[in-house]
């Protein structure tokens, strides 16, 4: 096994536990963390085309970012359905794991390694501001495409929701329990009708 698939293995181990506590802690699935950070890349490019042309000739750019959520938003969703129906069926949706290991698989660290190159290298030489954010722009791409490739884990109600039904249940139970104790010897509980203790 040579040196690059040693580090997507752990890079996709890194990116996998990254889902989990993001389905964990928003009870959402890996393709709306995936289309948050493809969102985000798009802004940030159409940022970068505006620093690097002015305002007024990128303002062409923005019709290209929302074409490009919006595909986004749709291939999310779409392999979330898949995925979703591959599980209650118990097996791999061999659509979405043709993905993976093509598209997903060459994107995702070409364009993670292109946008950290453009991030380093603005900083050690001479390069335009713009080149900042279109570096983020491509890292968050590469990212949203690491994403993709994580284990698909169901939806589910986020960590507050959960918490407050396990302290509601716990209230239930509590609540459903008599409290016992003995009665102290001067309670009335304890003497009969004429004062004496039983």
């Amino acid at each position: 096994m040579n040196l690059y698939y040693k580090l997507d293995e752990k890079i996709m181990k890194g990116v996998n536990a990254g889902v989990q506590a993001w389905n964990w802690t928003t009870g959402k699935t890996k393709g709306d963390l995936a289309f948050l950070l493809e969102i985000s890349g798009n802004a940030l490019f159409s940022f970068s085309l505006s620093l690097r042309f002015g305002y007024d000739k990128a303002i062409v750019s923005i019709p290209f970012a929302i074409a490009g959520c919006v595909i986004s938003w749709y291939s999310n969703q779409d392999d979330d359905k898949r995925e979703e129906r591959a599980l209650r069926r118990g097996c791999l949706d061999s659509i979405i794991q043709d993905r993976k290991d093509t598209i997903y698989k060459l994107g995702s660290p070409a364009s993670a390694v292109i946008g950290t190159g453009l991030i380093v290298g603005s900083y050690y030489k001479n390069i335009e501001e713009s080149s900042i954010p279109f570096g983020s722009g491509f890292f968050m791409w590469g990212m949203g495409l690491y994403v993709r490739r994580a284990d698909y884990l169901p939806p589910r109600k986020n960590v507050l929701s959960r918490t407050v039904d396990k302290v509601k249940e716990w209230a239930k139970e509590f609540g459903s329990e008599p409290v016992t104790s003995p009665a102290p010897d001067y309670s009335y509980s304890t003497r009969n009708l004429e004062g004496q203790l039983i």
